[in-house]
């Protein structure tokens, strides 16, 4: 059983996919123990697989780890940083179009009403204090939050550019094919 995952194997590489895709799973979720946890797991069936006394190699290359940990920290915290970035601006833009729906849909009415439905908008800018979590969680798993930002965010975003182009069209599509239903006054 412990044999079936030797660095190298196609059982390893499918334990590490599995893991990856687990700890992906887990980020979308914000949750930071369900990551940890397979982690965790996925380590030490790594280490009992491949017989590796970990205090020993640690021991024996103390400087290697330092430097890896300060690493780890140094482009985690860069990793934060970009990330908040992109929260922060994604907010920004979809406030925009909140009131830009808001604004179209208010065309008729009078203007007190549109700042009142404006007023609900959450228009504050977002707190880093309020999102600790959510940051400590992108900083520590930079790897995995790094990775499927770099996959997702640009098809989300082609998605999103696609779809504000052919929006008219769509609806006129649906227009058409209501075009005959009688109207209740």
């Amino acid at each position: 059983m412990i044999d079936t995952f030797l660095i190298g194997t196609w059982t390893f590489w499918s334990l590490l996919l599995g893991a990856s895709l687990f700890i992906l799973w887990a980020l979308e979720r914000e949750s930071g123990w369900q990551a940890f946890f397979s982690l965790a797991v996925t380590v030490a069936v790594l280490v009992l697989a491949n017989d590796v006394n970990v205090l020993t190699w640690v021991r024996t290359n103390v400087n290697t780890v330092l430097l890896a940990f300060l690493g780890y920290i140094v482009v985690g915290t860069g990793w934060g940083i970009v990330k908040w970035w992109l929260y922060v601006t994604g907010k920004r833009e979809k406030l925009d179009e909140d009131i830009a729906a808001l604004r179209a849909n208010f065309k008729t009415r009078p203007e007190p009403e549109l700042r009142v439905a404006m007023a609900r908008l959450s228009l504050d800018a977002p707190q880093a204090s309020e999102h600790k979590a959510r940051i400590l969680l992108w900083m520590t798993y930079w790897p995995w939050s790094a990775t499927w930002t770099l996959i997702n965010d640009p098809v989300r975003r082609a998605f999103r550019y696609a779809y504000t182009r052919i929006a008219g069209m769509l609806q006129g599509i649906s227009d058409r094919a209501y075009r005959d239903v009688p109207r209740i006054p």
